[in-house]
């Protein structure tokens, strides 16, 4: 009985270390994606701000 107890034990260890390592997957996809569009969002606000500063250049020439 005791090592039936150890045995399920076992198994639901494994079933939840396995499900923490698929959500930790998950959890470093997701990051990774948001690290990209905050930096395309940084990239495209920079461009933004060189063709403001263009247009005014040319205004003032």
């Amino acid at each position: 009985m005791l090592k039936k107890i150890e045995t399920l034990e076992a198994k639901q260890f494994e079933k939840a270390r396995a499900e923490f390592a698929e959500r930790k997957v998950q959890f470093e996809a997701e990051k990774k994606k948001k690290e990209e569009w905050g930096l395309l969002g940084v990239k495209k606000k920079l461009q933004a701000s060189k063709d403001t500063l263009a247009a005014e250049r040319r205004k003032w020439r």
